[in-house]
């Protein structure tokens, strides 16, 4: 039987896309290269916020929590709670 201990290693990952003013919350096992996908072939600048161990169903949590200050998608808001509850982290 194998076991997936993908999980275990993924991160928790918060990005500022300083362009828009916009926080993506994501989960990757990578999301170093991730961060390379999404700033491939555009002029996007992205920077990490915070990067910590995590999961799907962290990542779902947050997304439910902050749901207010959805944009579209894993993109949120850069309002004052959000930005100190992951300073938080």
């Amino acid at each position: 039987m194998q076991i997936d201990t993908r999980q275990e290693s993924d991160k928790l990952y918060f990005l500022l896309d300083k362009n828009r003013n916009a926080v993506k919350i994501g989960v990757s096992w990578n999301p170093y290269t991730r961060l390379k996908f999404l700033q491939a072939g555009n002029s996007v600048d992205l920077d990490f916020l915070k990067v910590i161990p995590g999961t799907v169903q962290m990542e779902k949590e947050w997304h439910t929590k902050y749901a207010h200050l959805r944009i579209s998608g894993e993109w949120f808001h850069t309002a004052p709670e959000l930005l100190k509850a992951i300073r938080e982290l």
